[in-house]
């Protein structure tokens, strides 16, 4: 299913298409495979993520638009926007779940032991208390911090740190 990337568009879904992705990829020597129905699903995944995780400076464009910008009345998406967009897409496309990576719950290693009880350990990444996003994901906080306020409540706050389990 293509993509809507109609600015300030009522059902748009991205800021970027999967050839746009593929260029950026390029020029950062980053790897996306071929599979462009993926890349569109990277891409819905990480633009819900970029606008619900910041808080953003100034009013959308128009009122009914789906998506966090254009702002201020501007009819263009800024590059760094659509840059910050791209790197979350490319860590989907990889495998990470960038929600669980902000709010500290991705786990990074697990480890399981069997001396006749069963031990395993989980170690998790991801944000830090008072950090979500903008620590687990500091290349994308660094191209939205122009027009970011501040991190919104659902972009994870909760301690990275590891678990232990014993059965």
């Amino acid at each position: 299913m293509a993509l809507d990337k109609t600015i300030s568009g009522p059902d748009a879904e991205t800021y970027r298409d999967a050839a746009e992705l593929a260029i950026y990829a390029i020029n950062n020597g980053l790897s996306i495979g071929t599979d462009v129905p993926a890349q569109e699903a990277a891409l819905r995944r990480s633009a819900l993520f970029l606008d619900s995780s910041w808080t953003w400076d100034n009013d959308v464009t128009d009122a009914d638009q789906s998506r966090a910008f254009p702002r201020n009345g501007e009819t263009t998406i800024h590059k760094s926007i659509g840059d910050a967009q791209s790197e979350l897409a490319v860590r989907v496309l990889a495998g990470d779940d960038i929600f669980a990576i902000a709010a500290g719950r991705q786990i990074k290693s697990e480890t399981v032991k069997v001396d006749g009880a069963i031990s395993e350990a989980f170690e998790y990444e991801g944000g830090v208390h008072g950090g979500g996003a903008a620590r687990a994901f500091p290349i994308v906080d660094a191209l939205v911090r122009r027009w970011a306020t501040g991190l919104a409540s659902a972009s994870g706050g909760s301690s990275a740190g590891s678990i232990g389990i014993n059965k």
